[in-house]
């Protein structure tokens, strides 16, 4: 059984594609350059960046729940 689970294993891994991708990530606020912000914009993201970061004005940044040290989210009934 231990076999065959290592065989099966060991041809996933020799079939999976040399290179992998993904168009994802976590940025802090700040680090948030023009480039990725078009990049965002074209996937359907309609914030500007003074919406998502601002030290001046409230932005999503004032929006962040902290608990205990974590961050904490909330999520409408519309999702």
């Amino acid at each position: 059984m231990i076999k065959r689970f290592l065989v099966l294993i060991i041809a996933g891994l020799l079939l999976m594609p040399g290179k992998v991708s993904a168009d994802e990530g976590m940025w802090l606020p700040w680090q948030m350059d023009e480039a990725l912000m078009q990049r965002m914009q074209a996937m359907g993201l309609n914030l500007t960046r003074e919406q998502i970061f601002s030290t001046t004005q409230p932005s999503l940044l004032h929006a962040i729940v902290s608990i205990g040290g974590c961050t904490a989210e909330m999520i409408s009934p519309e999702g």
